[in-house]
């Protein structure tokens, strides 16, 4: 190591071995309310850093005897250690500047515009009259921010709510609110405290907006609210009309930059009803509502994915064609998996596109019409999107949730179905297109090892193809 000298002056250095400690990032606060959470993410950045090691990164030349004495000295156990290089942090790479640049970097990416909202007078208009569905990073998150804007200066708007896991700092849409706020319209959001290593900006956001006079809900106790909503109420000659936007990912533009996501505007009031219920339920009203088009864990969603699947089956028991994609992040819940494999062994074919863990073993007996393939590239496939087949009429949701069991026990998401054939249609061929990827996507064997797709097809990159698809379709 150059300078190491310099570190320690008037010392012979024999020898040097880098380390990295990881510590527990996890806290039990999920029962905390009020004043306590507060306090608790208040003085959360230090007792992170007193939390116990559970990861220890170590250079594999390091003596026998150093490393015996660091885990005497820090209590560290076989089961956290990991050898490792000399170098440890790859992160600090994305500091260095390219000496090559512009080569190896892509190019600056532009979100797509949408002719058809850039002029129309008003937004919330065209989505009274209009579902429109957006894609980021290929269109523009600007459109949702335009949204908000309008909302908190039309007279005819007389409430917004909304939720708020992880936004951005300096937040766009944080600012929206509060000028809805100094519009003197009625706003409220829930903000989640408990988004791991965002407690502390949630805080942050949370206390500026309640200084300015939005009404802030805290943290369920035991739940996290994960679900990306917005609702905007408006009064029009003594009538109420609502609409909303709903998300796949976070209500942050800087992430909508670089995230995969989907985002749905809509003035159903099929779905806008039972937003508005959902907003009940997070204000903590005692209510039981019946949702039949939003799904909600602990309310209706396992069961309902749970009967899309059997309906899969029972259309290939009378020698229809059953099939299911499904995409999102992670796949870990026991007994949805379940159901997935009951499905194939009856003959439904079922395509994956899981970015993250995934807890399907495939390549086996009860697996073998199941494919999972994993898509990497410049941008994070984040969204959750699920497509049944159904005898040719598909059934399409998106939303906030995996199949995961935190997500389906033990939040409050939401997943949202989509009604129009067209925006239903235009999911189905995205989601095509990267089933066809064989540039960036991996299959996923029964190793849970990555496999890279080669076949003689003509090479398909699905984030450019799927790019080109929404310029082409915005010229139409």
């Amino acid at each position: 190591m150059k300078f190491i000298d310099k570190i320690f002056p008037g010392y012979h250095i024999d020898s040097w071995y880098s380390i990295k400690m990881t510590r527990d990032a996890d806290l039990d606060y999920d029962e905390e309310v009020g004043a306590q959470l507060i306090d608790i993410i208040e003085n959360i950045s230090h007792t992170r850093q007193l939390g116990n090691p559970n990861r220890f990164q170590y250079d594999s030349k390091m003596p026998k005897r150093m490393l015996d004495y660091l885990c005497e000295t820090f209590h560290i156990t076989s089961d956290d250690l990991v050898k490792a290089g000399a170098y440890h942090n790859f992160r600090d790479f994305f500091a260095l500047p390219n000496p090559l640049s512009p080569n190896l970097e892509n190019p600056r990416h532009i979100p797509l515009m949408i002719k058809e909202l850039d002029e129309a007078p008003s937004l919330l208009d065209m989505v009274a009259r209009k579902e429109y569905m957006l894609h980021f990073p290929y269109q523009s998150f600007l459109y949702f921010i335009r949204f908000l804007n309008e909302a908190a200066r039309d007279e005819s708007v007389v409430e917004i709510k909304a939720t708020q896991y992880r936004v951005a700092n300096n937040s766009a849409v944080v600012n929206a609110l509060i000028n809805a706020a100094n519009h003197n319209k009625k706003v409220t959001v829930f903000v989640e405290l408990k988004a791991r290593f965002d407690e502390e900006a949630n805080l942050k956001f949370a206390k500026e907006m309640k200084s300015s006079g939005i009404t802030v809900i805290y943290s369920i106790p035991g739940l996290k609210v994960h679900s990306k909503l917005a609702l905007i109420t408006r009064n029009i000659q003594g009538e109420k009309f609502t609409s909303a936007f709903l998300a796949t990912g976070n209500f942050n533009e800087k992430t909508a930059l670089l995230y995969s996501d989907i985002g749905f505007f809509t003035s159903d009031p099929r779905i806008t009803n039972e937003i508005e219920s959902l907003f009940e339920i997070l204000k903590g009203n005692k209510i039981r509502p019946v949702f039949n088009h939003i799904l909600i864990p602990n309310y209706n969603m396992v069961e309902t994915y749970c009967n899309l699947i059997k309906n899969e089956i029972e259309n290939v028991k009378k020698g229809r064609k059953g099939y299911m994609i499904l995409k999102m992040n992670g796949l870990d819940d026991p007994f949805i998996i379940s159901k997935l494999y009951e499905a194939s062994l009856e003959g439904v074919k079922i395509d994956c596109i899981i970015r993250g863990s995934c807890c399907l073993k495939t390549n086996q007996v009860y697996s073998k019409n199941i494919r999972v393939i994993r898509i990497v590239d410049r941008f994070l496939e984040h969204g959750r999107i699920f497509v049944f087949y159904n005898n040719g009429d598909p059934s399409v949701y998106a939303g906030s949730a995996d199949w995961m069991r935190r997500n389906l026990y033990r939040r409050i998401e939401c997943v949202f179905p989509i009604y129009d054939i067209n925006k239903r249609n235009e999911i189905i061929d995205m989601l095509n297109i990267q089933l066809l990827d064989n540039v960036k996507a991996s299959e996923i064997n029964e190793n849970s090892e990555n496999v890279r797709i080669v076949n003689n097809q003509k090479p398909l990159r699905a984030q450019k193809e799927i790019h080109e698809y929404l310029k082409g379709k915005n010229l139409q």
